[in-house]
């Protein structure tokens, strides 16, 4: 019980230091519109020279064309492009993505994808100093006074830090993929779907256990680096212990915040447009709820961090 308070007053303490930097929280998020808008306008580029002056350029102001995109998926798009398809219309968006990564699929089918978030990862990696310099002070955030500062001190650490994660992130997926293939050799006789499923079942949630366990132990090493100063090895060394020490009250953060996610996707698909806006105001209206959606995301992911940071300066963790 007494475990669980502390994670839960963890958790609250996160919520409230994000209420309280709207400046960080949007500020952020302005860096997240400055990485997809020049992407969306490729694709957006691509999507309109696909239709132009057809006849498809009427029936796709009435809603979605599936004859259209039939004749848009033979021509094999490219680029960024390519990753257009239907399921990313509505709440879609956010299933194929956690799909994506959980499986490794972004990896094989969409390498723009890739190079485009490798280089948000590389701006977010340098703003998560001046982020957990913020949540460093107990009476609230301080980012206005040397942001870039603790950015830069901290940038070099968290970039040896990525490189060791991006290795464990790669052997599990080929741990992954291994299982995988273990079990389609083992199923040629098999007649029963059941033990099938629960065995994919078995090793989806094995990767992404492990994805996330892996995620959480960084993210202790990157407040490590920010809080204590500490190199990257001794960062990582220490947040390892630190994890150890408290497996419950850290998975129990982690989890809390990640059921809070959990139930935003789950009112952003209640609420989510599908395809058939055609009108401006419904347009625009679709787009803003989808970036309201992304504002809260981001916000719970800067209360994750601020929660941890809370949780690993606790006296007796």
């Amino acid at each position: 019980m007494k475990a669980t308070v502390k994670t839960t007053r963890a958790i609250v303490h996160g919520l409230r230091r994000v209420s309280r930097a709207p400046a960080l929280v949007f500020g952020l998020f302005v860096l997240n519109l400055a990485v997809a808008v020049p992407a969306a306008l490729l694709v957006a580029g691509a999507l309109e020279g696909s239709i132009g002056p057809s006849l498809f350029h009427q029936t796709m102001r009435d809603g979605f064309d599936a004859d259209w995109y039939a004749d848009f998926f033979v021509k094999r798009p490219r680029g960024l492009a390519a990753t257009f398809r239907p399921s990313i219309l509505g709440a879609g968006a956010v299933y194929d993505n956690l799909e994506a990564f959980w499986s490794g699929r972004i990896f094989t089918d969409f390498p723009p994808v890739v190079y485009l978030a490798a280089g948000y990862a590389l701006l977010w990696l340098f703003c998560l100093g001046g982020v957990l310099m913020a949540w460093k002070n107990p009476e609230g955030p301080r980012y206005r006074e040397g942001f870039f500062a603790a950015c830069g001190r901290s940038f070099g650490r968290f970039l040896q830090l990525a490189l060791v994660s991006g290795v464990l992130y790669f052997l599990l997926y080929a741990l992954s993929r291994w299982l995988f293939g273990r079990l389609d050799a083992s199923i040629d006789d098999v007649t029963e779907e059941r033990p099938v499923f629960l065995a994919v079942l078995a090793i989806v949630a094995l990767t992404v256990v492990l994805l996330h366990l892996v995620r959480m132990v960084f993210d202790y090493a990157k407040i490590a680096v920010v809080l204590d100063d500490e190199s990257a090895p001794r960062a990582l060394l220490r947040a390892l212990g630190f994890v150890r020490r408290n497996p419950g009250r850290t998975v129990g953060v982690y989890t809390g915040v990640g059921v809070l996610a959990v139930v935003l996707v789950v009112l952003y698909a209640l609420v989510a447009p599908g395809a058939g806006q055609s009108s401006f105001v419904s347009v625009l209206l679709a787009f803003l709820l989808s970036q309201v959606y992304l504002v809260a995301r981001l916000a719970l992911r800067l209360a994750l961090l601020a929660s941890e940071v809370a949780l690993y300066r606790t006296p007796e963790a």
